[in-house]
């Protein structure tokens, strides 16, 4: 199987560099791309940049208010990282979706995502945090997250690569709501397909937190917690 593996980072450059080593070990063929929000340098990120296609953007930090920032950041990030792998055209079975606080401990359990997105006839996994309530585009905390909205968590997600290749999701992110990343994502799917396209990973559907199937989410690098 063939994957392309899209990672947003900022400066979590030794998990980055594991994620790639670790999918490299399993699927030899897969293709890699990195956007970095963060202009720092280190031996790992030389690395990273030379296994991967690599792109440095400019960091949003400070430049807005703070709660505008993680919407802001990843639907920046997440688009140019799938505009540039539709840009390379090159065909892959399955799109993996990750931020750099995501560590890969067993990437082999992405073959078994793949046959599940493919016998459910889904075009994306994701996770959701099912009855939390997050922030609506008017910075009211009212937006209930239910399986009746798209909302999905960023931290990982799994896309049909035919699906994404025909549709050009994700392509451009529009910021819908810039205290929310989870409404940017789940309204851009919804722009190309339909609820009933979307398939959950966290088997305790109130806890995003459960799907733990090959991942550690929010994995602490330098002694503190990653960022997109």
């Amino acid at each position: 199987m063939k994957l392309a593996i899209l990672q947003t980072m900022y400066d979590e450059h030794d998990n980055v560099l594991n994620n790639i080593l670790e999918v490299k070990n399993k699927y030899k063929d897969s293709i890699f791309f990195v956007t970095h929000s963060f202009e720092t340098s280190s031996k790992v990120l030389e690395k990273i940049k030379q296994v991967s296609y690599y792109n440095s953007l400019p960091n949003l930090g400070g430049t807005m208010d703070s709660l505008k920032l993680p919407a802001n950041a990843i639907a920046r990030n997440y688009s140019d990282l799938f505009k540039r792998l539709y840009k390379l055209n090159e065909k892959v079975d399955m799109i993996v979706a990750l931020t750099g606080d995501t560590k890969i401990v067993n990437a082999n359990v992405f073959e078994k995502r793949y046959d599940e997105l493919k016998r459910n006839n889904y075009k994306i996994y994701v996770c959701q945090a099912k009855n939390q309530i997050f922030w609506s585009k008017d910075k009211v905390l009212n937006r209930t997250q239910t399986n009746r909205i798209a909302d999905f968590m960023p931290q990982l997600f799994f896309v049909d690569s035919i699906f994404a290749f025909k549709s050009k999701v994700f392509e451009n992110i529009p910021v819908v709501n810039e205290y929310t990343s989870e409404q940017c994502l789940g309204d851009e799917f919804l722009r190309h397909a339909s609820l009933n396209d979307i398939g959950r990973l966290n088997r305790d559907p109130i806890n995003w937190l459960s799907y733990t199937d090959g991942v550690i989410w929010q994995y602490l690098t330098n002694g503190r917690p990653g960022r997109p």
